[in-house]
């Protein structure tokens, strides 16, 4: 096992680290051994994990008036916490809730596709 892979099982065995701050630091080590890379991606490449606001996902009216937020201000990372989910969940119906969420949304948001 190379020292960039042991580096990363021990910061993931870490319990006492939250799991985003275990996730920033895995990625540090990945990138600082060449075995990761960062990429721009568009924001219809993700969608929000299942389990979110107690299976609600998101609330479409509050989608806008926060981004705008996030965009003036920039994301505060320490506010992030709980799991994060790199992808897709294997219950099938998440894409349909998804499309139910945006057709509820009242025009206020959109499906992107490649």
């Amino acid at each position: 096992m190379g020292s960039w892979a042991k580096a990363c099982k021990d910061v993931m065995n870490n319990k006492d680290m939250e799991p985003n701050t275990r996730m920033e630091e895995v990625a540090s080590i990945l990138l600082s051994h060449g075995k990761a890379w960062k990429v721009h991606e568009l924001a219809g490449h993700f969608l929000p994990h299942p389990a979110n606001r107690g299976g609600r996902m998101v609330a479409w009216h509050d989608m806008h008036a926060k981004g705008s937020i996030m965009i003036k201000t920039g994301i505060k990372r320490d506010l992030i916490r709980g799991e994060v989910a790199f992808e897709m969940p294997a219950d099938p119906s998440h894409l349909q809730k998804v499309k139910d969420l945006v057709a509820s949304s009242e025009g206020t948001s959109f499906l992107f596709r490649k």
